[in-house]
């Protein structure tokens, strides 16, 4: 009989184990035990413990699964310690006035891609009537290959500021390899451009721009109110080869070729909103998204049942409103008592399953529903802070967190799902009886507004170490893990571009950064932490931006709705294996977590020393909530 050995076991013995391990610092030490189970690790263990850990991330194929896992872990860290790098990006000081429109500067829309064939990212910029596409080096080399800027101007194909803006972005990929974008512009024209990375191509136009102002009006362009009669929103169909676009209160569906040659859209469908809804006939567009091939959900202005869902059948498009619960008042359900509301944006939340849809509301709400309930709403997240201002464009991070711009302002909120997460950077902490977010002050703060006072409840009896077989967590995992701990947050982005957030875009699930289009500029926010980012004998990392371009300084101010201790500054899981992160006095406040009352405000890249940030946030914190808002903002513009 053969001697037993773990080289006699099955791999799926030892994947078993990996779908239990808490940290990729567990797999890797399973990797070097000896050599069957480093060739197990490294052919089915990594992909294990990514679609274990990170159900929610589309790995695209030409990704390693052990560089996909040193990714997503450490974003992890960066997102839960809310470690984010902003540079400000603006045009020429000419172009901030342009002709012939007045002292208003364009309204920035960004759109990112993915191309799984030529593994790179892919990020479109329409500023005014110019594009600007930005090819990133593929995965892993970022460090040794810079990114590629090409310009597009709207002069080449006749578009000047104003009704030539850009208004719409979607990258489409018909052909694998090929990218192209879809341009939607302010005179009511849709158009389909090669996105590839040469100069010959890019900008180049697949077919004829597409007016989508039909009838009567096509005589009368000049008397159509210009927010009327600009694409606001554009949706593409992978699966279905179907193309969407919305102007005013009408949806255009078109068909795709499927052959190589042939780049035509053939229109198939079109529909009026107004005319569905009885109550609404200002009624218009304001975003686009496919839940699935057969499904599109449609987010209006102006009206009283403001989501829409169409369904996709042979004899055309079908749409009715999203539910609405009769047994709630108006109220509750986000539309003024006789009156229209808006949804700004919506965006599917994609996991194995596409049936979940995010909606933000002009209430404050931003509310998930299943399409397939009867249910108005599933879950709803409103922030704190400012808890009735109108919510802007969604960015979602799978099942565990999303983004949000803001309408009033240049504000980026965070917000956490609350959905069980399976992983967490903290498990590779030491284990300890310290509570992590034991001065959080959001209760006392808020108690006014939505906690009444309470008697103080017992604390639980600490616990200083973990026993797994048990099913016993210390208290720091414990309370590391808890939704107490997993706050949002609020970023002011503010500036001379005092204006709202227009769009938002990523690349992909694996990209350590995310853009903001704003009025006349835009945001590049990089997750990194402050420990990669001023690393000794290194030059202060700077983002790439179109040539002309200026990069200005900025101003961000960040209060954070929830608490964050210092002890979380000792040894964290940042990426495969461990990184010592230590607590340095000397940087900036924002450069670092620390354990204080929140909300709290903290500036980034402001010249006041280290004593005059304590001093000042000592006399900011002792300001009442209502009067805290508006000093931030004074000071922000000083």
């Amino acid at each position: 009989m053969a001697q037993a050995s773990l080289t006699s076991l099955s791999p799926d013995i030892f994947l078993d184990i990996v779908e239990y391990s808490d940290t990729a610092r567990d797999l890797a030490n399973l990797g070097r035990v000896n050599r069957y189970l480093n060739d197990v690790v490294a052919e089915a263990g990594w992909k294990t413990f990514v679609t274990t850990k990170f159900p929610w991330a589309r790995v695209p194929s030409a990704i390693q699964w052990r560089s996909a896992a040193d990714r997503l872990t450490y974003l992890d860290r960066c997102w839960e310690r809310r470690a984010l790098h902003y540079s400000i990006f603006g045009p020429p000081p000419k172009l901030d006035r342009r002709p012939h429109s007045g002292p208003a500067p364009f309204q920035a829309v960004v759109e990112g891609h993915h191309s799984a064939v030529l593994g790179q990212d892919v990020l479109a910029w329409g500023c005014g009537e110019d594009l600007f596409v930005k090819w990133s080096p593929k995965f892993g080399e970022e460090k040794t290959t810079q990114p590629i800027w090409r310009a597009v101007p709207g002069s080449r194909g006749g578009y000047t500021a104003g009704m030539g803006d850009v208004t719409a972005l979607e990258f489409i990929e018909r052909h694998p390899g090929a990218p192209e974008l879809v341009v939607g512009r302010a005179n009511g024209q849709v158009q389909v451009i090669s996105a590839r990375n040469k100069d010959h191509v890019l900008g180049h136009p697949v077919q004829a721009p597409l007016q989508l102002v039909e009838g009567p009006d096509t005589q009368n362009l000049g008397g159509i109110s210009p927010g009327r009669l600009a694409v606001n929103s554009v949706a593409w169909q992978d699966d279905a080869n179907l193309l969407t676009a919305g102007r005013s209160s009408h949806v255009h569906f078109f068909r795709a070729s499927q052959s190589a040659d042939d780049g035509r859209l053939e229109a198939v469908a079109s529909c009026d909103l107004s005319a569905h809804n009885l109550h609404a006939k200002d009624c218009c567009v304001r975003d686009i998204k496919f839940v699935d091939s057969n499904l599109v959900a449609i987010a209006l202005a102006s009206s009283r049942r403001p989501l829409q869902l169409g369904r996709l059948r042979p004899d055309g498009v079908v749409f009715e409103p999203a539910p609405l619960n009769g047994k709630l008042p108006q109220r509750e359900e986000g539309t003024p008592r006789g009156g229209n509301t808006t949804v700004w944006s919506i965006q599917p939340v994609a996991q194995r399953n596409a049936n979940l849809l995010l909606s933000s509301w002009e209430d404050g709400t931003f509310r998930l529903i299943d399409v397939r309930t009867p249910a108005s709403w599933d879950a709803v997240y409103r922030d704190t802070f400012q808890p009735f201002h109108a919510g802007g464009p969604l960015l979602v991070y799978g099942t565990e967190r999303f983004l949000t711009g803001d309408m009033p302002g240049p504000t980026l909120r965070i917000f956490d799902f609350r959905f069980d997460k399976p992983y967490f950077h903290t498990s590779a902490m030491a284990c300890s009886s310290e509570i992590p977010d034991a001065k959080s002050g959001r209760k006392k703060l808020f108690r006014g507004l939505d906690n009444p006072p309470r008697e103080p409840e017992p604390e639980p009896a600490r616990i200083a170490q973990c026993e797994p077989a048990n099913g016993i967590s210390c208290t720091w995992h414990k309370r590391c893990a808890s939704q107490n701990f997993r706050q949002d947050s609020t970023i002011w982005a503010l500036g001379r571009h005092s204006d709202c957030v227009f769009s938002m875009a990523k690349t992909s699930d694996l990209s350590d950064t995310f853009y903001l289009g704003l009025r006349g500029a835009v945001i590049e926010a990089r997750l990194q932490l402050d420990k990669d980012a001023w690393e000794p004998n290194k030059e202060r990392p700077r983002g790439s931006w179109p040539q002309g371009w200026v990069k200005e300084s900025s101003s961000l101010g960040k209060i954070s709705t929830g608490a964050v201790s210092r002890w979380q500054d000792r040894l964290c899981e940042g990426g495969i294996g461990l990184r010592n992160c230590t607590w340095n006095p000397s940087l900036n406040r924002t450069d670092t977590e620390h354990c204080c009352r929140m909300p709290d405000i903290y500036f980034r890249d402001h010249p006041e020393t280290w004593e005059d940030s304590e001093r000042r946030i000592a006399k900011f914190s002792k300001l009442r909530p209502w009067q805290r808002l508006e000093a931030s903002y004074a000071h922000q513009l000083q």
